[in-house]
């Protein structure tokens, strides 16, 4: 049986929910730089990470772009616009292989409806929810250095989590990007 570690959404769940959970959906399989979920998107779908690890990107109307966090095995993506039915507000893009299980709007819904699974998926979120405060907090008033730092660490500690072994690179371009307090102009393409 795969470990997930001490964190994502199987952190949080009775073993026999997260056994339902993947269950769940149908299997897909993303080679790295292949985008899960588009940001504006009007879809409702939902990846449950099972092996890899998942950059989350955000870019604004002036072209700018910021690497919000990473997400690995136990991780669930997509999730808000599944629950509040809003175009989705950034772009998943694997950063290794990556293994999920899909899950159309109305199964994760579905899922929200038993107490177990709507209990754990609430603790989840409200981790998340506490991990991004953090960050913005980091970006505002550490050093470059401490940021740059922090950054790395939660790249190993999610790479690790994702198969196990400390493997995931970023690029140059997402280094900065996520460890600066100013988001990264993107290139015109």
């Amino acid at each position: 049986m795969r470990d997930y570690g001490d964190s994502g959404l199987v952190a949080y769940l009775p073993q026999d929910e997260w056994h339902r959970v993947q269950n769940t959906g149908i299997p897909v399989r993303f080679e790295p730089r292949a985008v899960l979920l588009r940001q504006g998107d009007t879809t409702q779908h939902v990846h449950v990470v099972v092996a890899g690890c998942v950059k989350i990107v955000r870019s604004e109307g002036d072209g700018s772009r910021s690497m919000l966090t990473l997400r690995a095995a136990g991780d669930v993506v997509g999730d808000l616009a599944a629950v509040d039915l809003q175009p989705r507000s950034a772009t998943v893009i694997a950063l290794t292989t990556t293994v999920t299980r899909l899950l159309i709007g109305p199964q994760f819904r579905r899922l929200l409806t038993r107490p177990a699974f709507a209990s754990g998926f609430t603790t989840y979120t409200v981790s998340r929810l506490r991990s991004s405060d953090a960050q913005r907090s980091a970006l505002a008033v550490l050093p470059v250095r401490e940021r740059l730092a922090r950054a790395l660490l939660q790249l190993n500690r999610e790479s690790r989590r994702a198969d196990g072994q400390p493997a995931i690179r970023l690029s140059q371009a997402d280094s900065p990007n996520w460890s600066a307090p100013h988001a990264t102009r993107s290139s015109p393409s």
